[in-house]
């Protein structure tokens, strides 16, 4: 999500998206909106424990400092800046 929502050349495939949704069975109608997709993103956003992730992920990472940004608000800031190409029927 940090990659795709500050990539200003990249924007998220959605039908790409929507497929592998489907084949996961984790969505199960034929189409997606960008605002669905948006809800959806939120509703996850406000799930996660993020502390729970930062000290899962700071292994992988040479510095654990670049973690501390990360919060439910950070992730929603991202999510407001990311660039959808919703190029299917919705």
């Amino acid at each position: 999500m940090i990659w795709n929502g500050t990539s200003k050349e990249y924007p998220l495939n959605l039908e790409n998206f929507l497929l592998r949704a489907i084949d996961s069975g984790d969505w199960k109608k034929e189409t997606i909106s960008d605002g669905e997709f948006r809800t959806l993103q939120s509703e996850k956003i406000e799930g996660v424990k993020i502390d729970f992730v930062k000290v899962d992920i700071s292994r992988f990472i040479k510095d654990p400092r670049v973690l501390e940004i990360w919060s439910q608000s950070y992730f929603h800031d991202l999510r407001a800046k990311l660039k959808i190409n919703a190029s299917i029927d919705t």
